[in-house]
């Protein structure tokens, strides 16, 4: 089961008697706790409709970040009920605007026609033919998957296909590209390549 509250630190307080708004996000026995980045006086906080009171100076700019992490936590319990997969880990980077539904398989073709006639004709036909490897990796990727782990299995497979060095990490530079796209737009929240090392 999943489920969130977003609430006001009570137990905590600072010089100017601000609490900070935290969020508590629970899913199959596990739990992760969070700071919005934000904090109100108690007398600003609204409990039922969890946002706060216009006397507070920042009201609208929380209240709009609010209503975004509400809305996130929903469309995360909304996939979980279709059957979609639940990095439970990555929690707080879906709560703060990650699209964890979304196609990366449908957003690389996207992007591919964009570059068609921008790209020279090799790098057009570079990113389809290693497109077309990462589709007979898995023939479903949605954002949330490119973890790691990820990249690390992706490598492992290209391998196991019998490509040399130079042909996966081609394969992989790629790859990186449509991330580092996918990134420009606001649809990932951090590169899973942060800590992977392309082998040349």
């Amino acid at each position: 089961r999943f489920s969130y509250r977003i609430y006001l630190r009570r137990d905590i307080v600072d010089k100017n008697e601000k609490h900070p708004i935290f969020v508590d996000v629970r899913f199959k026995g596990e739990r992760i706790r969070f700071s919005t980045g934000f904090s109100t006086k108690e007398k600003h906080w609204i409990e039922n409709k969890k946002s706060v009171k216009l006397a507070d100076s920042a009201a609208i700019r929380i209240n709009n970040v609010l209503k975004n992490i509400t809305d996130n936590l929903n469309k995360i319990e909304d996939s979980y009920m279709k059957g979609k997969r639940i990095d439970f880990a990555r929690i707080k980077e879906y709560a703060f605007g990650q699209d964890l539904g979304g196609d990366f398989h449908e957003f690389i073709t996207s992007k591919i026609e964009q570059k068609k006639h921008s790209v020279e004709n090799a790098t057009y036909k570079s990113y389809k033919s290693n497109f077309k490897k990462l589709k007979r990796f898995r023939n479903k990727i949605y954002f949330n998957d490119l973890t790691l782990a990820f990249l690390r299995e992706y490598e492992a497979f290209l391998y196991k296909e019998g490509n040399v060095v130079t042909t996966v990490a081609k394969a992989m530079k790629v790859l990186k590209v449509f991330v580092n796209m996918a990134i420009e737009e606001d649809l990932l929240f951090k590169s899973p390549f942060t800590n992977y090392r392309i082998r040349e």
